[in-house]
C-alpha cells in the first residue's frame, strides 16, 4: 500500500511547486512598475467622476494625481493641468488661490501664483 501513495505524493508536489511559481510570476507582474497601485488609484479616480483622459492626463503629474486622490472631483483640475504655465508643484496653490477669489480666471490665477 505505501509504495502507491509514494507515486502520487511525488506527482502532487510539482504541482504545488508551479502553483506557487504561478502566483509568484503573476504577484510579480502587478507589482512591477507599481502597476497594481496604478490600477487602484485609477479606479478611485474613475470613482470620483474622472474619465480616462483625464486619468492619463493627471497619471502623468505626481501632485495633481495626489491632489485628485485626497479629495472630491474638481472640474477646474483638468483646464489647470492643460495650461501652458503650469507647475506641477503648485497644484495646492492654484486651487486654494482658485478657490479664494472667484472672480479671477483660471490662466490668470495660475499666472498670478507662478509669479509669488
Amino acid at each position: 500500500m505505501e509504495n502507491k501513495r509514494k507515486p502520487r505524493q511525488m506527482i502532487k508536489a510539482p504541482i504545488i511547486f508551479i502553483v506557487i511559481l504561478v502566483i509568484f510570476i503573476v504577484l510579480g507582474y502587478l507589482l512591477q512598475d507599481n502597476r497594481y497601485l496604478k490600477i487602484i488609484n485609477n479606479n478611485k479616480l474613475k470613482n470620483k467622476g474622472y474619465s480616462n483622459e483625464e486619468i492619463i492626463l493627471i497619471n502623468n503629474y505626481p501632485n495633481s494625481l495626489e491632489y485628485a486622490l485626497n479629495n472630491e472631483y474638481n472640474k477646474d483640475l483638468i483646464t489647470i493641468i492643460k495650461d501652458g504655465n503650469y507647475i506641477d508643484s503648485n497644484i495646492y496653490l492654484y486651487i486654494d488661490y482658485i478657490n479664494t477669489n472667484k472672480g479671477v480666471g483660471i490662466s490668470t490665477s495660475i499666472e498670478i501664483v507662478n509669479e509669488k
